[in-house]
């Protein structure tokens, strides 16, 4: 049997191992996934420990995504790019570390845009985490007609405009300069965690934006944020972060397994879990 696992701290609410699990069934595979609470202080140790116990292959979250990049033996160049890793494979003691976030997002938001659409869009990024890192890298490499990314620090979000420059050009804005701007957009991504606890998303102006904009979420716990919510009338589509993580945590899969992922059962899965009805 195969081992897996998904390390962060903390981790008792990830649904990561309920999920690979369920899916590990049905597609017949001998495997098992884990979930580890691993404080800052004890990555390098487990890192160490996953390598000398075997384990096949493992998921990164949140505080370790950057600092085991300097623990592992390779980091893919989109990984490299973005600046953290989520997944890590081990190949016969060789551990590469992956970012399957960034074309997660994208697969999820095409299945709402469409690719060629997407292409000819002004799209707004609201927030610059780590998560809108993965974000404009997809969006960047796929192509945009435009890329703006607004933030309460400027600063910060000219970090990743300077930092991506050479695959693509950013405008950067702050909070207080995005106002006059705001219908000018046809796509709007939010990439930070406002709306986790059903807060109200103020750092736009909402109701500027143009009728018919596409509305994107990264949360997806709970399944409709305030701000979804509020504004999905004056939108052609909304969308939340279930679809990235479904097709992240298949991509890793696919990724450990070189096998292709079953995301309707993923996808149903989480739903089952959220307590989200779906279609049988």
């Amino acid at each position: 049997m195969k081992n897996y696992a998904v390390i962060g701290s903390p981790i008792k609410h990830s649904m990561s191992p309920y999920m690979h699990n369920e899916h590990f069934n049905a597609q017949s595979d001998a495997a098992y996934y884990s979930g580890y609470d691993v404080s800052p202080s004890d990555l390098p140790e487990a890192v160490r420990a996953f390598k000398t116990l075997g384990v096949s292959g493992w998921n990164v979250t949140v505080p370790h995504k950057v600092n085991i990049m300097n623990l592992l033996d390779d980091v893919d160049i989109e990984a490299q790019m973005i600046g953290a890793v989520n997944t890590v494979v081990n190949d016969g003691g060789k551990l590469t570390g992956y970012n399957t976030d960034g074309r997660g997002f994208l697969n999820a938001l095409l299945a709402m845009t469409g690719s060629e659409a997407l292409r000819q869009m002004n799209v707004l990024m609201i927030g610059a985490g780590g998560a809108a890192r993965a974000v404009a890298y997809s969006l960047l490499t796929h192509g945009v007609n435009s890329l703006s990314v607004v933030n309460r620090t400027e600063e910060r979000a000219e970090k990743i405009a300077a930092d991506f420059a050479s695959i693509g050009a950013m405008d950067v804005y702050s909070t207080n300069n995005i106002t006059p701007l705001l219908p000018q957009f046809d796509c709007v991504i939010n990439t930070t965690s406002i709306g986790l606890h059903g807060e109200p998303l103020t750092l736009i102006d909402s109701t500027k934006l143009k009728s018919g904009v596409y509305l994107s979420d990264l949360i997806y716990n709970p399944s409709e944020t305030a701000w979804l919510k509020t504004h999905r009338t004056n939108a052609r589509a909304v969308q939340n972060g279930l679809g990235m993580f479904i097709e992240q945590a298949a991509l890793a899969y696919e990724l450990w397994s070189q096998r292709e992922a079953n995301r309707t059962v993923m996808k149903q899965t989480v739903e089952r879990k959220l307590g989200i009805p779906h279609a049988t």
